[in-house]
């Protein structure tokens, strides 16, 4: 079992319930400089590209002892506890994959991490893409997953400084105190290198399963 954890070029793509895209508007998206793509995920219409952690998880489900409902909730509890681990607080939202911010009503949710994914004879594909400091004016090209909300990233939400860190829910065995900011020196910026540790970690966490990280992009393992 694998997962494969990435930065992808500019592309949007299309899940199995892929809306009302038409041939005109997907020529309009590809003039932006983006690929536009169908896949066999769940889902529909949304956006991939750099400053995105974009993660592919390989695993027989059977092995972990729950479904696909289950396996999602758990892949969607790594996303919250990594966004927690940058003092920033997100949500699930009935019938809408992915992670949320925490806000205090519908007119505060924006989407963190979208959620879609693929299950054939018990072995998932596919998989999430957590929104680090993607630039969010790809995003608005689209109405993305067909929610018709708006889309954040960690690092807009660091920057808005709507989230007290101080009230986010700390797990016990999260490395990092949230409660204490992190110190990005001037740059407000939380980039995909600096989610991959926390990410692995609460994968391992949840999952219950020893990670064993290895660096590809730089041709060595960690």
């Amino acid at each position: 079992e694998q997962v494969i954890l990435l930065e992808h070029r500019p592309v949007y793509t299309l899940g199995k319930f892929k809306g009302a895209l038409t041939d005109g508007g997907a020529d309009a998206l590809r003039r932006m400089g983006a690929e536009v793509l169908r896949t066999t995920r769940g889902g529909d219409l949304t956006f991939h590209g750099p400053g995105q952690l974009v993660g592919y998880p390989i695993l027989h489900l059977k092995n972990h002892g729950h479904g696909v409902r289950s396996y999602v909730k758990k892949l969607e509890e790594t996303l919250i506890r990594t966004c927690a681990t940058f003092g920033v607080a997100s949500k699930r939202v009935c019938g809408a994959p992915g992670i949320w911010t925490a806000g205090l009503g519908e007119e505060d949710e924006r989407k963190l991490a979208s959620v879609g994914i693929k299950v054939e004879r018990w072995v998932t594909s596919h998989g999430f893409a957590l929104n680090c400091n993607t630039d969010l004016n790809w995003f608005r090209q689209i109405d993305a997953c067909g929610l018709g909300k708006e889309v954040s990233s960690v690092s807009a939400e660091i920057e808005r400084g709507a989230c007290d860190p101080s009230s986010v829910p700390l797990h016990h065995d999260c490395q990092r105190d949230v409660s204490k900011p992190l110190d990005f020196g001037r740059r407000q910026v939380c980039g995909v290198r600096d989610t991959l540790q926390p990410w692995c970690q609460h994968f391992g966490e949840v999952f219950e399963r020893e990670v064993e990280f290895r660096d590809l992009s730089r041709g060595s393992e960690q």
